[in-house]
């Protein structure tokens, strides 16, 4: 059984790498230090045609990777970053789990 498991995962590591290769914005994600086959396609797959985002600012926001601002008269906090985004993305993108980002 587990090697049985263990050729499956060699199956879909070899198909992920294959996918990467095919995808232009997955292989240009591979540049980025910490990035692996799979966490750059799955970036590549969630964001999707980056051009839907009129500015990098509103993509960290679909990724969930801004902190959470309250404003009170003059003050402004900061909080923790915002929970209610892309899940995928951040995970990714704040080290959800060394399988992702090896």
């Amino acid at each position: 059984m587990i090697e049985t498991l263990g050729n499956l995962i060699k199956s879909c590591e070899k198909e992920i790498r294959r996918s990467v290769k095919e995808n232009k914005d997955a292989t240009l994600l591979m540049s980025v230090p910490g990035f692996s086959y799979f966490s750059a396609l799955l970036m590549a797959a969630e964001i999707g045609d980056i051009s839907r985002f009129s500015s990098y600012r509103k993509l960290c926001a679909y990724g969930g990777v801004v902190s959470s601002t309250k404003q009170s008269a003059d003050k402004i906090y900061q909080g923790h970053i915002v929970k209610d985004s892309n899940k995928y993305i951040q995970w990714v993108l704040t080290g959800g789990s060394s399988q992702g980002n090896s």
